[in-house]
């Protein structure tokens, strides 16, 4: 008896499976495919933007920096303000693997390598540091540049503009490996970071860095390494900024978890 109800065990999983009445696996899905690499989307995502210029920032990192099959690397798409977090694996043509993707924000100076330039480099980097593990979601860096203590803050989800260029949750730090391109990116500060200005991510309104929204820095925190690479790729340099009419300037001085330390 026990020896029948052993084997009928996988005649009534694959019947239940025909049935649909055991979950099945959701295919990835292709979003889009070139002479040289097929992009897939992860199972059950929201489609994402995904021109030539981001396939070709994939293929530079397989061909010319040997990112290895199956290994995480970073795409950030400039124009269209989105991170992706991707695998690649070889074959006649590349897979480009999306594994999440994120709305971001990056720099109000276009794509530019220059000191003060507000700009955000172009190219290959590593992420060299990761600063924040184990911090609460909302905790400030760096603020006693703006002359507060590090606090928590709730950011703010319309279109509301902070004097101050508060970096919170969770820190990458990049170094550029493509020489003048963006040798500046260390000496700048150029980071992966959340933000207070939850409502403007989609729109370029950082000093250079890429902000994304701050649940969604923690989860990039922890999908990526030291080591990581991360790519900037961009159709044109010219930065995409909010209308200025529709602004509302936060009046800091009236956010009581900003604390004056000078």
């Amino acid at each position: 008896m026990s020896r029948l109800l052993k084997g009928t065990f996988p005649i009534l999983t694959v019947l239940a499976s025909v049935l649909g009445l055991l979950p099945q696996a959701r295919a990835a899905t292709l979003l889009k495919e070139t002479p040289e690499a097929l992009i897939f989307n992860c199972s059950g995502c929201n489609p994402v933007p995904v021109e030539d210029y981001v396939v070709k920032g994939a293929l530079r990192l397989k061909n010319e920096f040997k990112v290895r099959d199956g290994e995480i690397a970073v795409i950030y798409d400039y124009n269209a303000n989105y991170v992706h977090v991707i695998t690649l694996e070889s074959g006649s043509r590349t897979r480009v693997q999306i594994q999440k993707s994120y709305r971001s924000s990056g720099g109000r100076g276009g794509v530019s390598n220059r000191v003060k330039s507000g700009g955000t480099p172009a190219g290959a980097h590593v992420i060299y540091r990761k600063q924040g593990d184990g911090f609460r979601v909302g905790q400030t860096f760096d603020a006693s540049k703006y002359g507060y203590q590090e606090t928590v803050l709730t950011p703010t989800t319309g279109y509301q503009d902070w004097e101050s260029d508060i970096v919170m949750t969770r820190i990458l730090r990049l170094r550029g490996l493509e020489g003048e391109l963006n040798n500046n990116s260390d000496k700048r500060s150029i980071l992966f970071h959340g933000t207070a200005e939850e409502g403007l991510i989609g729109y370029d309104e950082s000093a250079g860095c890429i902000r994304l929204s701050n649940l969604d820095v923690v989860d990039l925190f922890d999908r990526v390494k030291v080591g990581t690479l991360a790519i900037m790729v961009n159709k044109h340099p010219r930065s995409n900024r909010i209308d200025r009419k529709l602004l509302e300037k936060v009046d800091e001085s009236k956010v009581p978890e900003l604390r004056r330390i000078r």
